[in-house]
């Protein structure tokens, strides 16, 4: 096996540069999906963590490679130093990757709510639910939080149809608000918040509420946004 090492040709440098580079972008690319989809049906995107970690694996497999393959071809032969040389760029790819995530990525929250916004205007009549929330027939809900056993049977069909987790019905400054929630990956949440057309709130990117509460939002219409956070 060593020997088989040693007589690797010179070009396959540019295949183990290529590779880790390839994987990296894939990887992107796939994560990225896999949270619009999980938008696009309401769901959970824990694929994205799984297939992430293989995708991890795999670069550290290949720089793991590329610098073994120093101590195969060590020589006065300046030649061979392109080993050690495909060895730092290999490090500085997959080191590189997660420093230009933040700054050139766009996080998983905001191509779920992609995602999820077409799942809200396929399976959530806003309109009904903005007429309904500035009517009298509200009046009596406003103050109370509904979890999914105890949301009451009364409520209009195109309220209780969107099936969520837990319900919000609320007055504050921003005006009459009712929001759907469901629980997200392991300590979040995704919603739809529905008020007036004239309700005046930040609606778009990120919000932060502490260094450790968040959210992500994305507005539907006037009125009626979406959030992922914690």
């Amino acid at each position: 096996m060593l020997q088989a090492l040693r007589k690797i040709h010179y070009k396959f440098d540019i295949i183990i540069l290529t590779a880790i580079l390839a994987i990296s972008i894939i990887e992107s690319v796939h994560t990225d999906m896999i949270f619009y989809n999980a938008g696009l049906v309401n769901g959970h995107a824990f694929k994205a963590v799984s297939y992430g970690l293989l995708y991890e694996l795999s670069k550290i497999v290949i720089v793991l490679f590329a610098v073994t393959r120093i101590f195969f071809h060590l020589s006065p032969d300046k030649k061979n130093k392109k080993y050690a040389v495909t060895a730092l760029i290999s490090v500085l790819i997959f080191i590189g990757y997660w420093i230009s995530l933040p700054v050139f990525h766009q996080p998983g929250a905001v191509h779920f709510l992609r995602g999820f916004k077409e799942w809200v205007t396929k399976n959530v009549d806003t309109d009904a639910i903005q007429t309904w929330i500035l009517s009298q027939d509200a009046d009596q809900y406003f103050g109370h939080r509904y979890f999914r056993d105890d949301i009451p049977h009364d409520l209009p069909d195109f309220i209780k149809n969107v099936n969520p987790e837990w319900l919000d019905v609320y007055s504050s400054e921003k005006g009459r608000c009712i929001e759907f929630t469901w629980p997200c990956g392991f300590s979040g949440y995704n919603g739809i918040v529905i008020g007036s057309p004239a309700m005046k709130t930040k609606q778009e990117e990120l919000i932060k509420h502490s260094n450790y509460d968040f959210e992500y939002r994305h507005s539907i219409k006037p009125g009626v946004y979406i959030v992922e956070g914690r």
